[in-house]
């Protein structure tokens, strides 16, 4: 019988597109199209002085800022490599980008007149995939139809899957820093809705062949000896061990915004970010620890560290339905995940919007209005969640902003009371343009900016929440304090940050109105 290969239980498989961690503003192609111009930026700015970026990383505060986080003297030439490369490689999200910006310079010209002559002035990248119009204020705006554009750009050759082996929590921030071949990943070129990617990604569970990594080394991409060796070492021909009993009937945190609830019939994963188990790891929750089917996996919002192609991609085998929010149709800061979740081969892809229903076999989903955290932006793919079921209703809200209290007194009086709520308190997000920057086509002063920051809830109106809710217990999560949070998070909360203050004055008053709180960290189960 032939050799059979399992992937090891901490071998890394991250999605990259063009070099840099994939996440929903790269997986639509005129998102992506400003978001390589930013790109283009950063690594210009590296290679013209890598002193100051180098510089600039020793401050804890600026980690998450455009700087290239550079390990290697020899980085400086791959970086400029990969800038000449970019640029010839994707001269065609270049000018989308440019057609798009002259399409917006042509719109700020309208004047409530008939809008049917600008369609002959649209470049070419443009006709027949956009719709023109205005809004009731009588601002003249553009609607992407954003099928056309992704026919228009396949993925082929932008796409890789970097695995390495893991030996530690902490992951360095990924926004910044495009992934070179002095990382030592090893880089595959493999479309992620491919079926050699589903094969790979599922490798955990599901065995590949010798004849399947010859295929894979055809598409390695990095400069290194003997690439077939270090494909293997990433696998093991062991077979995993046999899963434990099913999951009893609980909520499991896993980490950041994740959660597992198991009904006892059906077992659903908010918000699905899992890290990898290696020896010597913190206690948590790993892939391997994972029921074998997740019937229902729920995300709240479109924001990298919540929508994770990282670990959506490797749970896809697994993943029975897939519920998103649905999307502003046809925004360009709001690409549709339902498209996305769909390209990515997740056959069953249901999308939401506040009030939505979904009946499942052993609970109901209800899709709640979600305020706040996107700079007072028009984004509608995000939603809060009210999970009922058997003498139980919990509520996860996210990152959500209690901008105006009434609408959870209006949610109670629809639904009644909620038993539990999940909430993150990042009070003080970062600015707007930090997330949306290179895709705003206004001007944005930096004191618009840092008033319109993406931030959640702080003690007070996290309290106003649970307190119109009749919530008996509040669980603050997405906090990114996880070691392994590290890639998405900014400078690390502490003890003497705000949000961390606003975290111990709810526990504080929810103490004295008799509601139980906690902050979670890394694992816990929870009872229902």
């Amino acid at each position: 019988m032939s050799a059979r290969y399992y992937l090891r239980d901490d071998t890394k498989v991250e999605p990259l597109v063009s070099r840099w961690h994939a996440h929903p503003l790269l997986m639509s192609p005129p998102a992506a199209a400003f978001m390589t111009r930013h790109h283009l930026e950063i690594m210009e700015s590296f290679a013209a002085r890598p002193d100051l970026h180098r510089k600039a990383l020793e401050r804890p505060e600026l980690r998450s800022g455009p700087y290239v986080d550079s390990r290697s003297p020899g980085d400086v030439e791959e970086i400029r490599r990969l800038l000449e490369e970019t640029k010839a490689s994707h001269a065609d999200l270049l000018e989308l980008a440019a057609q798009l910006e002259a399409l917006f310079r042509l719109l700020q010209g309208a004047k409530g007149f008939s809008l049917e002559p600008l369609y002959q002035q649209l470049g070419p990248r443009l006709r027949g995939r956009v719709e023109l119009s205005y809004e009731p204020s009588g601002a003249a705006r553009f609607r992407l139809f954003e099928p056309l554009f992704i026919q228009a750009h396949p993925p082929d050759g932008r796409e890789e899957l970097a695995l390495s082996r893991v030996s530690g929590d902490d992951r360095p921030f990924l926004m910044s820093t495009p992934r070179l071949d002095s990382s030592g990943d090893l880089f595959l070129s493999l479309p992620f809705g491919s079926e050699a990617a589903r094969a790979l990604c599922g490798a955990r569970e599901h065995p590949v062949t010798a004849a399947q990594l010859d295929e894979w080394c055809g598409a390695q991409r990095s400069r290194r000896r003997h690439p077939r060796e270090a494909l293997e070492a990433l696998f093991t021909a062991g077979a995993p061990p046999p899963r434990g009993d099913p999951p009893a009937r609980g909520l499991q945190y896993v980490g950041h915004a994740c959660v597992l609830v198991s009904t006892g019939r059906e077992n659903l994963l908010f918000d699905p970010l899992v890290g990898y188990r290696f020896p010597g790891q913190s206690p948590r929750f790993t892939m391997r620890d994972l029921p074998e089917a997740i019937d229902c996996a729920v995300v709240t919002h479109a924001h990298r560290d919540h929508y994770v192609l990282e670990t959506l991609l490797q749970l896809r085998s697994r993943v029975r339905k897939l519920v998103v929010p649905r999307s502003n149709a046809g925004d360009l800061l709001d690409p549709s995940l339902e498209l996305i979740s769909r390209r990515l081969g997740f056959g069953d892809v249901v999308g939401l919007q506040p009030f939505d229903t979904l009946e499942l076999e052993s609970c109901r989903l209800r899709a709640l209005p979600f305020l706040g955290e996107h700079g007072d932006l028009d984004l509608r793919s995000r939603v809060g969640y009210r999970l009922e079921l058997e003498g139980a209703a919990v509520m996860f809200l996210a990152d959500s902003n209690n901008l105006d209290p009434q609408l959870y007194e209006h949610l109670r009086d629809l639904h009644g009371p909620a038993d539990t709520a999940f909430i993150g308190m990042e009070c003080e997000g970062a600015p707007v343009s930090w997330a949306y920057g290179p895709l705003l086509f206004g001007t944005v002063t930096r004191s618009m900016d840092q008033a319109r920051r993406t931030g959640g809830s702080d003690a007070a109106r996290a309290l106003k929440v649970l307190q119109a809710l009749g919530c008996r217990r509040v669980f603050v999560y997405a906090m990114a304090l996880e070691p392994w949070m590290g890639m998405f998070g900014g400078a690390p909360c502490d003890e003497s940050s705000p949000q961390m203050r606003e975290v111990r004055r709810l526990l504080a008053e929810c103490a004295s109105h008799g509601i139980h709180a906690e902050l979670l960290d890394g694992s816990k189960a929870i009872s229902l």
